[in-house]
């Protein structure tokens, strides 16, 4: 999935683009647009700074006092479309928290990515033996595949044409870290994937003079 088909990239650009249509009216201030709408004021803020979904009927309302052009309006309604759209992750439904959603939507979006960790390969790095170690130690057994899965969905950010610009900074406990065979078997693994996507990445540093060769 591109960064022009999620729904998240679309809800915020929605909601910018609203704001925007207000402010090409200099002196419209947010209290009188709310008052003309017969909401308050608390609404149109949420409204324009993407707390809360904008509904058809409001979205038009909106339009409508803006006196936008039909260009305009045409966009907006395509962009508003595309915000109501399901993200991939929504097959993963039960396994995600709102903020956990939330992170989703903007890693997905994301034109830059920037990351540390100290004690762990980052989940975008990770491989699946790598991920099941990892997850089994904290999520139920009956979820583990599918927290696999959905680790292994988003690194396929990387794969799409306008992929991010991404910077990983590791220590290096992180690289050495393993407690048990199996550990180290993945361990060795995941070192192995982290030589592969340096030819992609833009760069993922090494602290403590550690680099991968």
């Amino acid at each position: 999935m591109s960064t022009r088909e999620n729904p998240t990239f679309h809800h915020w650009k929605l909601h910018h683009n609203m704001k925007d249509l207000r402010e090409k009216h200099p002196g419209l201030h947010q209290r009188a647009v709310a008052g003309a709408m017969g909401w308050s004021e608390a609404k149109l803020m949420r409204i324009e700074t993407g707390h809360v979904k904008i509904s058809a009927k409001d979205r038009d309302a909106l339009l409508k006092y803006y006196d936008a052009d039909a260009a305009t309006v045409a966009e907006i309604v395509a962009t508003w479309n595309a915000s109501r759209r399901l993200p991939w992750w929504s097959e993963y439904a039960d396994l995600v928290t709102p903020e956990f959603a939330l992170q989703l939507g903007f890693e997905s979006s994301a034109f830059t990515l920037d990351q540390y960790y100290s004690t762990v390969i980052p989940g975008l790095l990770q491989t699946p033996d790598y991920a099941r170690e990892v997850l089994s130690q904290w999520v139920p057994e009956g979820d583990v595949q599918r927290q696999v899965e959905l680790r292994m969905r988003r690194q396929e950010s990387f794969e799409r044409e306008d992929a991010p610009k991404a910077t990983f900074i590791l220590d290096e406990p992180a690289l050495r870290r393993h407690e048990t065979t199996d550990e180290a078997h993945s361990l060795i693994e995941e070192n192995a994937r982290l030589r592969e996507l340096l030819s992609q990445l833009s760069d993922i540093i090494r602290k403590n003079g550690v680099h991968a060769r």
